[in-house]
């Protein structure tokens, strides 16, 4: 099983450390993950910079929700609807969590790598889970009636 992952960050510390971490889980579930790291100062660069043409290539986006927001999410989903997003927030609690997943966040987590890294492995394995259902009914049917 093969997925890319793209981490959108302001901190460079922070996206190292979550490449760390998407590393470390590729290699605890046998995968291969591609981890992609971009650092923006501003929401407004990233705002600027996602779009369909960079996202297509991925399959999961993890974005730092305390720095990019709502703004961020949502040009996420409109450029490219298909791409799972995990928002990491602060706290586990709070309006944030609402917020970003009334924004078309697919999962929130806690920035705290102690409570993120298995939250975020127990995504990625149902995410994985669910590709190879997916491919799987893709094999069978090859040729789908076009209506």
């Amino acid at each position: 099983m093969q997925m890319s992952v793209l981490i959108i960050e302001t901190n460079r510390m922070m996206a190292a450390t979550l490449e760390q971490c998407v590393y470390q889980i590729a290699g605890e579930l046998d995968m291969v993950i591609r981890p992609i790291s971009m650092v923006f100062i501003t929401r407004e660069l990233a705002l600027r910079v996602l779009t369909g043409d960079i996202l297509d290539q991925f399959d999961l986006c993890v974005m730092n929700w305390s720095a990019l927001g709502a703004d961020v999410v949502r040009q996420i989903k409109r450029a490219m609807p298909s791409v799972r997003i995990c928002a990491l927030g602060e706290t586990a609690g709070g309006n944030w969590l609402v917020e970003a997943l009334d924004a078309g966040a697919n999962i929130t987590l806690p920035k705290d790598p102690e409570q993120m890294f298995p939250a975020l492995k127990h995504y990625i394995n149902e995410y994985a889970l669910l590709l190879e259902a997916l491919e799987e009914v893709t094999e069978v049917d090859p040729h789908p009636i076009i209506q």
